[in-house]
C-alpha cells in the first residue's frame, strides 16, 4: 500500500524535530529542508534569490518566497511507498492532492517565537528579530489558507509521541 503524508507548518512548529523524532522510531521520514533539489528562494517573479542568511531580513522576507520543485517532488513520492514529508514553502498548496493526507502543526505565536529563538534549533532561519517579525506577522495567514485546503490540525505543544500517534494512526 502507498501512503504520502504531507505535515506543514509555521517555522518553529516542530517540523524538522518531528521528522527525526519518526525517523528515529522507523518511518521513511524526510526534513523537506535538506531533501536536495527541493526547495529553493525566488523573488516575486520567480527568479532565483541568493540567499545570505545575515542579510534576510522583513523586507527580504516580503519580496522573496521559498518554493518547492515540483519535478523534485514527484521524483521523490515516486521513489518512496511511505514517506512522511515535513516542511513547507509558499507554493505548498498546489501540491497537496499528490499527498494522500496533509496535516498542519498549528502552534501559538509564544510557542513559535520561543522555538525560534532556543539555542538547540539548528535551522539559522527565524533567529533574527526581522524574521522572526515576518514569520509571526505570516501566522494567520498561514492558518487561514490551511483551513480553506481543510488540512486536519494537529496541535504542535503536544509531546512528540502523541503527535507521532496522531499521524501515524491508520484511519
Amino acid at each position: 500500500m502507498q501512503r504520502h503524508i504531507l505535515i506543514i507548518g509555521m517555522p518553529g512548529s516542530g517540523k524538522t524535530y518531528l521528522a527525526g523524532y519518526f525517523k528515529r522510531r522507523g518511518m521513511n521520514a524526510y526534513d523537506a529542508d535538506k531533501v536536495k533539489g527541493l526547495g529553493r528562494w525566488v523573488d516575486k517573479k520567480g527568479r532565483p534569490a541568493k540567499y545570505a542568511h545575515s542579510e534576510v531580513d522583513e523586507k527580504w522576507i516580503s519580496e522573496h518566497n521559498w518554493i518547492w520543485s515540483g519535478r523534485r517532488l514527484r521524483s521523490l513520492l515516486t521513489g518512496n511507498r511511505e514517506l512522511f514529508l515535513f516542511g513547507g514553502a509558499s507554493n505548498i498548496y498546489k501540491f497537496i492532492g499528490l499527498f494522500d493526507k496533509a496535516y498542519y502543526l498549528k502552534a501559538g505565536r509564544r510557542l513559535v517565537s520561543n522555538r525560534l529563538q532556543h539555542k538547540s534549533r539548528a535551522n539559522s532561519f527565524g533567529k533574527s528579530k526581522g524574521q522572526r517579525k515576518a514569520i509571526l506577522n505570516g501566522m494567520s495567514r498561514s492558518y487561514q489558507r490551511a483551513l480553506k485546503a481543510e488540512i486536519e490540525f494537529v496541535d504542535a505543544s503536544l509531546p512528540p509521541k502523541q503527535v507521532f500517534d496522531i499521524i501515524t494512526k491508520h484511519d
